[in-house]
């Protein structure tokens, strides 16, 4: 008997929590959907042809790219009152031609058939504005000291210091960027001209490096060779190989100057 009530039991727990509470979620057709928005991103870029998002302008060469796909893309860069469309170009801001710290609108009219089910009030349109700022070398937001270690060695902290040298004492004519301790010890500088031992690819957030297979033990410099990237104002990676077994290494700091 004691077990026949545990059946007639186990039934209708069965019949009231395996039918009765099953609800049939149905998808919302909506969901991860936006109205038409006009997104895009400025890039910096190198000689190299190497490029790292950034709103700041240090080699004079930008890269403009939308963040979507649209049918249609207007594009008007500062005053300039030519139209350029494409979803990206690369445009150069010649130091002749712009006023070093001031702001450049950039605007963007970006066109897509508008989903009317989801956004009814959606007309296709959207417009938007980023603001680039063109810098000469000398005031790139990279130059500076970072204290930091080697992430396979962090209590074996150093200095990094990256700074730019000139043709003449009155300083008005650049001559090289220069950048101690990388690999550590290496000293960067010539001693035959102002030029740096290791050669610059350099802009506002971003500076790729070689050593073009030098090996200047007297200097310190094992021919390093990598990539440095500003993170924010006040942070610094530097990803690099060095020595004749090009060992990696990578260096993490933070501005102290």
């Amino acid at each position: 008997m004691r077990l026949r009530h545990l059946l007639v039991a186990a039934s209708v727990a069965a019949i009231v929590f395996g039918c009765g509470t099953h609800t049939v979620v149905t998808p919302d057709p909506c969901e991860g959907t936006r109205p038409v928005t006009a997104r895009f991103t400025i890039y910096e870029v190198l000689e190299s042809g190497t490029k790292a998002p950034s709103d700041t302008l240090a080699n004079g060469l930008a890269h403009f790219a939308a963040d979507e796909r649209y049918d249609s893309c207007e594009w008007q860069i500062g005053s300039d009152t030519r139209i350029r469309t494409g979803s990206a170009f690369t445009l150069r801001f010649p130091g002749r031609e712009v006023v070093y710290g001031e702001p450049i609108p950039i605007r963007l009219i970006a066109r897509r058939k508008p989903d009317t089910t989801c956004f009814p009030d959606d007309d296709g349109v959207d417009t938007s504005y980023r603001y680039l700022v063109p810098l000469p070398e000398t005031r790139s937001p990279l130059l500076g000291s970072y204290h930091g270690a080697h992430v396979d060695d962090p209590t074996d902290t150093f200095t990094v210091t990256i700074y730019v040298t000139y043709r003449d004492p009155e300083m008005t004519t650049l001559c090289s960027v220069v950048m101690r301790n990388i690999n550590r010890g290496c000293s960067d500088t010539s001693r035959v001209s102002c030029g740096a031992v290791n050669e610059k690819n350099f802009g506002a957030t971003i500076m790729e490096f070689d050593g073009e297979g030098s090996y200047r033990i007297s200097d310190g410099c094992l021919n390093p060779k990598g990539i440095a990237r500003l993170k924010g104002r006040d942070s610094i990676e530097i990803d690099y190989v060095y020595d004749r077994a090009r060992i990696p290494k990578k260096f993490i700091g933070r501005r102290v100057k």
